[in-house]
């Protein structure tokens, strides 16, 4: 399993890298029907929803160096 990268609220900044020490993830979870609440019960109906994003370190990172992910399509 991967390591995640902690982040200090809900805003963090990365730059752009062809060599990038880590990757994007978009996180996803599950929602049941109507009302959207996230406790699913024998029965429910849900739509698999987009919960947010998530940097995933692709290697050791030390404290003082900038996080890098790659946007260009693999």
């Amino acid at each position: 399993m991967k390591p995640e990268l902690p982040t200090t609220g809900s805003k963090t900044t990365a730059a752009h890298s062809c060599a990038p020490n880590c990757s994007l993830e978009v996180v996803t979870g599950l929602r049941r029907e109507g009302d959207g609440s996230s406790v699913l019960r024998k029965g429910d109906r849900y739509d698999r929803v987009e919960l947010g994003l998530r940097f995933r370190a692709l290697r050791p990172i030390a404290a003082s160096e900038e996080i890098t992910f790659c946007y260009l399509p693999d």
